[in-house]
């Protein structure tokens, strides 16, 4: 039972068994764009592992960069999500009224408009999640 244990943790791609994150760096290159930095708007990173702006190819739309967002467990990534539904439905929404979400990862832009959703979709997988 030991070594199925082992060949398991081994298969998953982490010592726990569960997955690790993609990282945005990846993410991006996969897209054809380039990770410009953190993101400016850091209230958003409490449960994330990179936040990042992204640039190029179909990760600018007009002024704004995409934004790549990874989480480190499905919780973290759902709790993030349920925030994001709270800052929508305010007053003054100031969240993101369109995602592409995938597994421990979620992708927009800053003006609410997910980046190219066909494009994101067919490399990346994921779904268009509109709040």
């Amino acid at each position: 039972m030991g070594l199925a244990l082992v060949a398991l943790a081994a298969c998953s791609g982490s010592p726990s068994g569960h997955p690790k994150p993609p990282t945005a760096f990846s993410l991006a290159a996969k897209l054809g764009c380039h990770v410009s930095g953190p993101d400016d708007n850091l209230q958003w990173a409490y449960d994330t592992i990179q936040y990042v702006d992204a640039h190029d190819g179909p990760c600018t739309n007009g002024v704004f960069d995409t934004v790549i967002i990874t989480f480190s467990a499905q919780a973290k990534e759902d709790d993030w999500l349920h925030q994001n539904v709270i800052e929508e439905s305010s007053s003054f929404p100031a969240g993101y009224d369109e995602l592409v979400v995938g597994h421990l990862w979620a992708i927009g832009q800053v003006d609410g408009a997910a980046p190219n959703l066909g494009y994101v979709t067919s490399i990346l997988g994921g779904k268009d999640t509109t709040f």
